[in-house]
């Protein structure tokens, strides 16, 4: 009850800087920690914190933070807290600093039983319109995990202008995290970097406040656990969850042919320089085989797809750029899955190698970036191809992944409008399946 007070009571707290829009996130390689990230309208004249245990009358662990501002309007902090190994359910906490504490709320524990399937809700692509039905059906099933592939809120594309008005985009981005906190207040919510993510306007940066550039509400807002993965800010990381290691690789810059780079003027404004992506990827890939035995499958996502039905994306090459510099890199290190989001719509390949169809040996392209927003779905010029299995370019959905065991995966795509199931398949594990 103190929860849904809280959230209904966000605008009044705003004025006294309690803390809003609450999302958690993996904050360790292992998913033996979370993050606990809120914001505020003001600063705090110390580090925040979270007192947390198991008991809320007694919140006996502590742990400090950081607090990120990228405009003077959003101070986002960011709690890392370690988890002991034992199997409690939940964990009670409350954040704010030194001199302030507020509302006990409750999380889940990473530490989830072995005896279920896990289950993890998959989407790109989400703003703030056209996605009532989704965020409705997300609220109402229990997942263990939600992974949003990228294009976050789409607060820079609400304005006509160029230049995007700072506070209409900071007012869209908190509407959208007021909406999925419904499931991300207690549930890791993990992101990676779209093409809508790099800046304040969707045409270009021209105009737009330095903190709003090359990522800077996508790398305040969020925090993933990339210092651990070795990875950088949010822009590419990887977690192990259950038998699965995930890898989240960025699509929009700091590879050859990425449609962003430092001089990249139309089509979203500047951006990159955030390190060695490929040479990150390989060794992360090269650690991930190695401790197949214990972890089976590697699924990578990433927002941009390498295979679709849409004739048309700007940049006009980017596809078949992305395909080049990273399908080999899948290829030799044996990834299960590659799932996407860029396009509105769902499409689900069968297995592929270099664009031919390759049930034993190939990888299973999903395209999956039709929950909701203001662009509404695609409906482009679409390519007949062979390795389409299934494609739905009408409706609002989301993707749905069930972890049954080492050997198979469930993937299922479900209506927002009816939460009817639209597609569902059964994908093997090519490795054990070769034994």
């Amino acid at each position: 009850m103190l929860l849904y007070l809280f959230i209904a009571l966000i605008g009044v707290n705003a004025l006294y800087n309690d803390p809003y829009n609450f999302r958690f996130s993996i904050g360790g390689y292992k998913f033996d920690s979370i993050y606990v990230s809120w914001s505020t309208k003001l600063p705090y004249d110390s580090k925040p914190l979270i007192k947390y245990g198991v008991d809320e009358n007694n919140l006996n662990m502590i742990s400090y933070g950081e607090s990120i501002s990228y405009v003077d309007s959003s101070i986002n902090h960011h709690v890392l807290i370690n988890f002991p190994y034992d199997d409690t359910k939940y964990y009670f906490f409350s954040v704010g600093n030194e001199y302030s504490n507020y509302t006990v709320q409750k999380i889940h524990s990473p530490l989830i039983s072995k005896s279920y399937n896990p289950t993890i809700a998959i989407y790109g692509d989400m703003g703030i319109e056209n996605v009532d039905d989704t965020i409705k059906l997300l609220k109402s099933r229990e997942y263990d995990l939600f992974i949003h592939i990228g294009d976050i809120s789409y607060a820079d594309d609400k304005g006509i202008e160029i230049g995007n008005n700072k506070d209409l985009y900071e007012n869209t981005y908190d509407i959208f995290l007021n909406n999925v906190e419904k499931f991300s207040n207690n549930t890791p919510y993990m992101i990676c970097p779209g093409n809508h993510d790099v800046t304040c306007h969707s045409i270009t940066d021209l105009g737009c406040e330095s903190g709003l550039k090359n990522f800077g509400a996508f790398n305040s807002r969020f925090k993933m656990p990339s210092l651990e993965s070795n990875g950088v800010k949010n822009m590419w990381y990887s977690f192990d969850f259950h038998n699965i290691h995930f890898i989240s690789i960025n699509t929009e810059t700091d590879f050859d042919g990425a449609p962003t780079n430092p001089y990249t003027f139309f089509g979203g404004g500047s951006g990159g320089n955030f390190g060695n992506q490929i040479e990150w990827l390989i060794n992360d890939l090269e650690k991930a085989n190695k401790n197949r035995n214990k972890i089976p499958w590697i699924i990578v996502y990433g927002h941009r797809p390498m295979y679709d039905k849409n004739i048309v994306d700007w940049p006009f090459l980017t596809k078949y750029n992305i395909r080049k510099v990273f399908e080999p890199i899948f290829i030799k290190y044996n990834v299960n899955i590659y799932i996407a989001g860029h396009i509105h719509a769902y499409e689900r390949n069968h297995p592929i190698i270099d664009g031919n169809i390759d049930l034993q040996n190939g990888i299973y392209h999903i395209v999956c970036g039709s929950p909701g927003n203001q662009e509404k779905i695609d409906k482009g010029v679409l390519f007949n191809h062979k390795y389409t299995a299934f494609y739905n370019y009408d409706d609002y959905g989301f993707g749905e992944l069930v972890i049954h065991n080492d050997t198979i995966l469930e993937w299922n795509f479900y209506l927002s409008k009816n939460g009817n199931k639209n597609d569902t398949v059964f994908i093997h594990n090519k490795l054990i399946s070769k034994n």
